[in-house]
């Protein structure tokens, strides 16, 4: 958490928060995929509220693939590494607070383990809910705008569209596993009564994103750090929503400290709707700016099969929980690049 950018995202998500925040303090808080992006944001925020905010720290238990994936050596992180899939945690303690974010969320990355991407969001999930108990105050499920598959052009999307998904198709590891695993929440919150709300996230990206994950963003940005023209690789006009992880951090925090079980939410930025095109010129620009260099946008359209089923436009409406929550997100897509970028750089 040495990045200032960091940093700055942190207190804002707290400032946003309010004294709600607070009733994390001295809970158990178990997280999966606790390393990705995401997920490892919420951790920054609760580690910095340990040590600056609560008088008595959250303990918090981060599940993580990788030994070499650390937060720090506190005695309030407990880390737990392996596959949420293959077991069932051995967490003795009582848990609080859930979040299950583990699964590949880069079609990259999934169209390479699809097998493993459909175990982590229904088999891990299972296990993930063996740690319920009456203690379990909130469980948060990370879900995806995948769920809704193909939709008709500019169409708004809201959470009562049921969607097409192909659920044949190479993608459906990935749309269909998350589909899957708001069934299996539904299911545990009507039957059994768990606290379960469901984040269905759109585009999102900030520091500490994956340059190497594929996606158009993480591309055009690792493109610039590299001193590269930025290259568009498909169709410059398809339009995309794009949220600042900050922004997303708070939702989730929002849905988490909530009693709104057995709901769902479009998690997005529908006010920061923009062309492939546009995010490559930004990306540009700012790359230009900061580090002294000539790069420009080229153009080589090349065909592949995620492409080929790419839709043209995606407008996610988030107006249920603008109303519920009161929160609007805030960061434009210009200053998301140039923070994420900064990030990078410095």
């Amino acid at each position: 958490m040495e990045n200032t950018i960091i940093k700055e995202d942190i207190l804002s998500v707290i400032s946003e928060l309010g004294k709600d925040f607070y009733k994390f303090e001295g809970k158990n808080i178990f997280v999966t995929g606790a390393s990705g992006m995401l997920a490892s944001y919420l951790v920054y925020v609760l580690i910095y509220a340990n040590k600056n905010l609560f008088k008595k720290p959250c303990e918090l238990y981060l599940l993580m693939r990788k030994e070499s994936d650390k937060f720090g050596e506190e005695k309030f992180i407990h880390y737990i590494y392996g596959d949420i899939s293959e077991s069932k945690s051995k967490i003795k303690e009582k848990i609080n607070y859930i979040v299950h974010a583990a699964s590949k969320a880069a079609p990259k990355m999934y169209l390479d383990n699809m097998v493993d991407t459909l175990n982590t969001n229904i088999k891990g999930l299972y296990n993930v809910l063996e740690l319920v108990s009456k203690e379990t105050k909130s469980i948060l499920y990370f879900s995806s705008g995948e769920v809704y598959g193909q939709v008709d052009t500019d169409q708004k999307i809201n959470e009562n569209y049921i969607g097409r998904v192909d659920h044949l198709g190479k993608r459906s590891c990935y749309a269909e596993g998350k589909r899957a695993g708001e069934t299996i929440c539904m299911n545990y919150f009507w039957e059994k009564k768990f606290p379960i709300k469901i984040a269905r996230i759109f585009h999102t990206f900030g520091p500490g994103l994956n340059l190497n994950d594929g996606r158009v963003f993480s591309d055009f940005i690792k493109m610039g750090l590299e001193g590269q023209n930025i290259e568009i690789r498909g169709n410059k006009n398809f339009e995309r929503p794009f949220l600042y992880i900050k922004d997303a951090t708070v939702m989730f925090f929002l849905l988490l400290l909530s009693s709104k079980n057995g709901e769902v939410y479009n998690i997005s930025n529908n006010k920061e709707i923009h062309m492939v095109g546009e995010v490559a010129e930004l990306v540009v620009e700012i790359i230009n700016k900061y580090k002294k260099l000539d790069i420009r946008v080229v153009e080589n359209k090349i065909n592949n099969a995620y492409m080929k089923d790419a839709m043209k436009s995606i407008n996610p409406d988030i107006t249920k929980f603008v109303k519920e929550f009161k929160y609007v997100p805030k960061t434009s897509l210009r200053e998301a690049l140039e923070r994420t970028i900064l990030s990078c750089i410095f």
